[in-house]
Order: C-alpha cells, then sequence, then structure tokens
C-alpha cells in the first residue's frame, strides 16, 4: 500500500474570508475586516443594480393609432381627432393628429411612469378652429383597459377633458 505524506501539525489551511487570517490579532482588526467585507457586498450590489436593465421602469409602448374625443362643455364643443404615433425608446411621442377640421397637425409628446407607478400620456398640436390658431395640449392617464382619460388645454381658450382609445 502506497505511503501518504504526513501533514504537519504546524501547517494551517489557507484562510477563507479576510477575517480568519486575523485571529489573534484582536477584536480591532476582525471588525475591520467585516467591515471590509459588508463594504465590498454593498459595492457588487450596487453595481449589479446600475447594469440590470430598466425594463420595469421603462414606460409601457403608447404608439400607435388613437381615436380621441374632446369635449370643451362651456363651450358646447365635442370633437374627434385621430392620432397616429410613434414612441421612441426614451418615452418620446412623435407623429400627426387629424381633426374634425381635416388638418394633419405634427403632434410631439412623451410617455412617462408617474411616481406612483401610473402610466402618463401627454401630448400636444398646434391647429386651428373656427379660423383661431389654437394649441391643444393633453394630458391623462392610461386606465386598466389600456384606454387614456384625462384633460386638455386649448391655448388660447378653456380647459376641457378627453378619452383615447386604440
Amino acid at each position: 500500500m502506497p505511503q501518504m505524506a504526513k501533514r504537519s501539525r504546524n501547517v494551517r489551511p489557507a484562510p477563507m474570508f479576510p477575517r480568519d487570517a486575523l485571529e489573534g490579532r484582536g477584536p480591532h482588526a476582525i471588525s475591520c475586516a467585516a467591515n471590509l467585507e459588508i463594504r465590498v457586498k454593498r459595492l457588487l450590489l450596487a453595481a449589479v443594480l446600475a447594469c440590470a436593465p430598466l425594463t420595469a421602469l421603462a414606460a409601457p409602448n403608447l404608439g400607435g393609432v388613437w381615436k380621441i374625443k374632446g369635449a370643451f362643455p362651456s363651450m358646447g364643443v365635442n370633437y374627434v381627432a385621430t392620432c397616429t404615433l410613434k414612441q421612441d425608446p426614451a418615452g418620446g411621442l412623435a407623429g400627426v393628429c387629424v381633426g374634425d377640421n381635416g388638418e394633419s397637425d405634427p403632434t410631439t409628446g412623451k410617455v412617462a411612469v408617474s411616481a406612483s407607478g401610473k402610466t402618463v400620456f401627454e401630448i400636444g398640436y398646434d391647429t386651428h378652429y373656427s379660423g383661431v390658431a389654437i394649441h391643444l395640449a393633453y394630458t391623462g392617464e392610461q386606465q386598466p383597459g389600456g384606454g387614456v382619460i384625462g384633460a386638455v388645454v386649448s391655448t388660447p381658450g378653456p380647459q376641457g377633458t378627453f378619452s383615447a382609445a386604440r
């Protein structure tokens, strides 16, 4: 039978953690090593979080063709606009809206996620109403069914409401 080499009793195995190497050097040395280990773990966690994809925080894609029904009750005005929008990766919206007047108006806006986790939809465009140049600005929240409801402001003019569906 082959003979195994005898292991010396004076040889210690290599330390697995830095604080193991500090045994016998006092409580302060072990405490410093433990703090270093905690700092390294925090740094690694921060690096992982920084490199993780931000898809959970990204706004949902609200690009597509939207039928917007707007109303200015104080003026007795109801209208429909069809907006064709594309959304970029940063949440920006761009496209055109065609209203009851038949004008094809360049439209811009954005989609964002609010602090409460709701999807906020904002678009605006310049158009004409009864020969007067106006700017319509829509701000609303996406609903559970996918549509959007909110307020529309005409500048100059009153505030109204809108609902939008794809």
